[in-house]
């Protein structure tokens, strides 16, 4: 059992984590009175959660698997996600973004990056997400996976 949910273990995780950013999105969407406002701020979310997933799913995913990830990576893993979301927004769209949020983009988008990397990592199974830079105590390269919590059924 556990074998399947780690080649599946990625799909999961975009599936997951989409569903939990699509309800934090929909509770701040509802506190925007404007309706356009609300549709720019819950757009520019949307496509920081899906820069967060591609980054993953293309980057991220791999280095994990072969051992490589590092905070180097890390730091690049952000970058990118950043770019991509800010170019899915768009100049227009981030000058929009920027009077509604009534902050700094830049630092209003990081932030919701690294929201979008923690609910990211916390849907990955442990065996997953070990790398030099987890602290959380996930399984290290030469640990035996972890027993299935489906196994006493």
């Amino acid at each position: 059992m556990f074998d399947t949910v780690v080649g599946y273990g990625d799909k999961l995780v975009v599936w997951l984590a989409g569903l939990l950013l699509a309800a934090i999105t929909a509770w701040v969407v509802k506190s925007i009175k404007s309706k356009t406002a609300r549709e720019l701020v819950s757009r520019a979310l949307d496509e920081v959660v899906d820069a967060v997933q591609a980054v993953y799913q293309r980057f991220v995913s791999g280095m994990k698997a072969e051992g490589t990830f590092s905070r180097d990576a890390a730091k690049l893993a952000f970058e990118m996600a950043m770019r991509e979301a800010k170019s899915n927004i768009g100049a227009q769209g981030l000058r929009r973004l920027a009077r509604i949020v009534g902050v700094d983009v830049d630092r209003w988008l990081g932030t919701k990056v690294e929201s979008a990397v923690a609910e990211v990592k916390k849907s990955i199974p442990k065996a997953l997400v070990s790398s030099p830079i987890d602290t959380a105590g996930g399984a290290g390269a030469g640990d035996p996976p972890p027993p299935s919590p489906l196994a006493a059924l």
